[in-house]
């Protein structure tokens, strides 16, 4: 299978695994991991502060959120995956601040949005989504990109806002390890036949800078074509020589 078609693939079973997640997000009052063990919906411990930009407002983002990490040339690539729920009765437009990781290359739409609704936020600093709003959770996703130029990164992400619970998963072909403080070995029950493992948030992720470790990503294959361009001239230009050309 050629590399467009399988990373063509690769991202039709991460959005079907991401939808299946989250169309029963803010449904269930408590959330089962894959280990068996109970997480309880955190919104009521952190308040309405902690999940919505204020009290009054509609518009808030849902409990559940997911990162799927894909390495790719010199970079991670992560798709996150929320909702954003309008408890009202009617469109509501309003501005969203998700997290983002720091020193990204892109951010791209991916599901329920366009890029023309992504922007940066001068006054907070962060991504804010500026949009109108359906009533009822509607899911949502945009793509980060980040450089990669070792095995082993640290990624740290700003969040405006505490997260209840966060998953950060990958594709079970890979076998770089994924860790980050309070979080252990889960993924959500939905994704228990999926090919996706990963780790879950042991509590409310609590907002400004979260670290995630990354070790034994794949090789940058580039700097192997680098060299190997670089050995070709070479023994060209000594080829050339030699004949006198």
């Amino acid at each position: 299978m050629n590399e467009p078609r399988r990373r063509g693939l690769q991202w039709s079973v991460m959005l079907a695994a991401g939808l299946a997640v989250f169309s029963v997000l803010d449904a269930v009052p408590t959330i089962a991991l894959a280990t068996g063990q109970l997480h309880p919906a955190a919104e009521a411990d952190l308040g309405a502060a902690s999940v919505r930009a204020g009290a009054d407002e509609p518009v808030r983002l849902g409990e559940r959120h997911m990162l799927i990490t894909e390495p790719r040339m010199g970079e991670v690539s992560f798709s996150y995956f929320f909702a954003v729920v309008n408890t009202s009765a009617q469109p509501q437009q309003a501005r969203v601040l998700i997290m983002y990781p720091e020193n990204m290359l892109s951010v791209q739409a991916l599901v329920g949005l366009e890029d023309r609704f992504i922007g940066f936020d001068d006054e907070r600093g962060g991504v804010v989504l500026t949009k109108s709003f359906l009533p009822g959770t509607q899911v949502h996703a945009v793509r980060f990109r980040v450089a990669a130029g070792a095995a082993d990164q640290e990624v740290t992400w700003q969040l405006p806002a505490a997260l209840p619970l966060l998953f950060v998963l990958r594709g079970a072909q890979y076998k770089f390890i994924m860790e980050a403080r309070h979080f252990r070995p889960g993924r959500p029950q939905e994704l228990k036949d999926a090919q996706l493992e990963g780790i879950a948030s042991e509590g409310p992720v609590p907002a400004g800078g979260w670290s995630l470790s990354l070790r034994g990503l794949p090789e940058d294959r580039r700097r192997f074509y680098s060299l190997a361009v670089v050995v070709m001239v070479l023994m060209f230009g000594v080829t050339v020589v030699r004949r006198g050309i």
